[in-house]
């Protein structure tokens, strides 16, 4: 009951932050209709600047570039003197040695929008950081695309007469044929939108923001936007916060009621360890007698007369002996012969040397055979 109960609390406190962030967030989707926080149903645009609008898939083409300048602000300018016209730079965190850059350009009628906000965030940006690693399908009445997203990176595909199914999409993303396509709605999108611009971080935020062109307004309301920024980073700062402390409480008392189980279960596993030990010294123990007569029963049927030994190896039921003799042939046969031995084989072949006959053989020995 007690933890139903915080469940409960932690999700009403989730659901009003989300909601006071949502107020903050503008969508604009394809036919330039505007969407305010996760509302489903279109609203009459801002006439004053809003703080922050999300542009649709549709309203811009984006491409990626990598980069291996370390300083931010040295790319910024390489890449503003490149810069054609309508296009927006996103410049991501060093990173294994190199920045990745995604390059926006927007379509003619999305260009008015940047005069709308003070931040502008493609879409595919704020959805990929709002979503774990996978791939995604948006639906769209007008221009429905594919999102990847890996732990390192994302890339999105729009959908196209070439392009129109899942199994197109992942082949020409690179994604796991395995990897099932997660459908997401407009409405979905709208909420991941208000998530995602809380977690793309400040270093997006400075790239979003959009200075005031020649005829507008030459000074920004910096009040204004800096409370708009700061409610963001607030409510996200508490919304974390929040779910840390609670998820943390969730902990303790689940460890709490696992301890005396765990310090059972450690007990008898000491015990069983400890048994095991026993039974492997108590095995040890044990030694096949016959197969040790057995051995040395053959051992004292060679002819000393006739055969020198210089090494045996005993593993198990494998013997295997070396030496010199006058007919190492006949000492083969004469192995065979023995009770004892299931059988004998040469183990090399043999080589004559001064007038005698250097041999190896392999001897397998019966576990219980007769005695002789």
């Amino acid at each position: 009951m007690p933890e139903t109960t915080t469940t409960a609390k932690a999700s009403s406190s989730t659901q009003r932050l989300k909601s006071g962030l949502a107020q903050l967030v503008w969508r604009v989707n394809e036919r330039l209709e505007w969407f305010k926080g996760s509302a489903e149903q279109p609203e009459t645009a801002p006439k004053r600047r809003c703080a922050c609008v999300v542009l649709a898939r549709g309203l811009y083409q984006e491409n990626w570039q990598s980069f291996n300048i370390r300083s931010y602000k040295a790319l910024r300018k390489i890449l503003k003197q490149k810069a054609q016209p309508r296009q927006l730079f996103y410049i991501g965190p060093w990173q294994d040695s190199q920045r990745q850059v995604l390059t926006i350009t927007l379509s003619e009628q999305a260009q008015p929008l940047l005069l709308k906000a003070w931040l502008v965030f493609p879409e595919s940006l704020v959805v990929s950081a709002a979503v774990s690693p996978g791939l995604y399908e948006v639906n769209s009445s007008q221009q429905s695309y594919f999102l990847f997203k890996t732990e390192q990176r994302w890339q999105t595909l729009l959908r196209s007469k070439l392009v129109n199914d899942a199994t197109k999409a992942k082949l020409a993303l690179g994604c796991s044929e395995q990897t099932a396509a997660q459908p997401l709605s407009q409405g979905q999108v709208s909420a991941l939108c208000a998530r995602g611009v809380a977690q793309v971080g400040s270093l997006y935020w400075q790239q979003a923001l959009q200075q005031p062109q020649s005829g507008q307004q030459r000074q920004l309301p910096w009040q204004q936007l800096g409370v708009s920024l700061a409610v963001v980073a607030a409510l996200y700062l508490a919304l974390s916060s929040g779910y840390l402390l609670l998820k943390q409480t969730w902990v303790t008392q689940r460890l709490a009621e696992v301890t005396p189980q765990v310090s059972e279960l450690l007990t008898a596993q000491n015990q069983f360890q400890q048994a095991t030990s026993s039974l492997d010294e108590l095995q040890r123990s044990f030694v096949d007698d016959e197969r040790i007569n057995n051995f040395w029963r053959m051992v004292a049927a060679l002819p000393d007369d006739s055969v020198s030994l210089t090494y045996m190896t005993l593993t198990d039921s494998k013997l295997v002996i070396g030496g010199t003799a006058i007919d190492a042939l006949q000492l083969l046969k004469d192995l065979h012969a023995l009770p004892q031995v299931e059988k004998a084989e040469f183990a090399s072949p043999v080589r004559d040397n001064r007038g005698v006959q250097q041999f190896r053989i392999d001897v397998v020995l019966k576990a219980g055979g007769a005695t002789s």
